[in-house]
């Protein structure tokens, strides 16, 4: 499938242990979702990050990605997710799409770390 990243790295482990117990986070949770295709037939990878406080989705499209901008949530003030910050704070974007970059790092994502330093710009 061209322009859909296939990676052959699963990284995955099971939330069990990370959201039983407690709910204080220690670390953020990253989600990284990879879908069959949109609408037109393409496909987009995605990238999620959710700390205690906030919610940054990311795409990363393989044609007309202008169609769907990244999310950015203050899950404290804003728990319906109904006021997307991502353009309007920029700083902020770009300290959570830094533990996104980081997380990539750690663990080989290539599109991690594409999509996160495009939220630091």
């Amino acid at each position: 499938m061209p322009g859909h990243d296939e990676t052959p790295i699963l990284h995955a482990e099971s939330l069990f242990r990370v959201l039983s117990g407690s709910d204080t986070w220690r670390e953020p949770i990253i989600v990284q979702n990879i879908p069959d295709g949109t609408i037109d037939g393409s496909y987009y990878d995605e990238r999620a990050v959710r700390t205690a406080r906030h919610k940054l989705i990311l795409r990363k499209f393989e044609k007309a990605p202008a169609l769907r901008p990244g999310e950015l949530y203050d899950l404290e003030t804003d728990q319906d997710e109904r006021s997307n910050l991502y353009a309007s704070q920029v700083r902020l974007l770009g300290e959570v799409g830094k533990q996104l970059e980081e997380w990539g790092r750690r663990t080989g994502d290539d599109t991690a770390i594409e999509l996160a330093r495009y939220a630091q710009r």
